[in-house]
């Protein structure tokens, strides 16, 4: 958060701070090439279930995908109010935008 309030001010740290914290909670979670999707299991070569379902407890992967959309629509938000002290910050908020979108 102290960065957060350091380069983005405090009209902005909490919104920043929560992009961050949920970008790095939604990452963290599970990387897509060990999602099961690409991996061969002997004998059969079966590719095994995903970790995350489609189906089953609230469907996981749209739960996942709403969440990096809420943090997109923040982004944009903070990005179209913020008015940058030096290009620095401009940078700051383009990684953030950046990392979301990859």
């Amino acid at each position: 958060m102290d960065w957060a309030q350091r380069e983005f001010g405090e009209k902005y740290a909490g919104d920043v701070f929560y992009i961050m914290e949920m970008y790095f909670m939604l990452n963290y979670q599970r990387k897509p090439e060990h999602m099961g999707f690409n991996e061969i299991l002997p004998p059969n070569n079966l590719v095994r279930d995903p970790e995350f379902s489609l189906y089953n407890y609230g469907d996981e992967v749209q739960g996942r995908l709403d969440g990096f959309a809420e943090m997109d629509r923040m982004a944009e938000d903070i990005i179209k109010k913020y008015q940058p002290q030096n290009a620095m910050h401009i940078m700051n908020l383009f990684f953030i935008l950046f990392a979301l979108r990859c």
